[in-house]
């Protein structure tokens, strides 16, 4: 009767400790892939963020240097044409 108890007692802690142990391991593995899908979702989008943020300021950029590139060019026409149309 007593090596019964003691074998119940002994089997019910390694059942609690197996348990445990299983337990700890499959949580950090659900974490681990929680934690990099959630990764992959924030990267995406901050990823889309900077993306349309760079395309704005190059967009604007691009029009600055093209709006003072095309106001030098026709200044430059205007000058260069003017003793012709002096002329006419």
């Amino acid at each position: 009767m007593v090596a019964r108890k003691v074998a119940r007692k002994v089997a019910k802690m390694v059942v609690k400790i197996v348990v445990k142990m299983v337990v700890k391991i499959v949580v950090k593995m659900v974490v681990k892939i929680v934690v990099k899908m959630v990764v992959k979702i924030v990267v995406k989008i901050v990823v889309k963020i900077v993306v349309k943020i760079t395309a704005k300021i190059v967009v604007k950029i691009t029009a600055k240097i093209t709006a003072k590139i095309t106001a030098n060019y026709t200044i430059q026409l205007r000058t260069q044409n003017l003793p012709f149309a002096l002329y006419a």
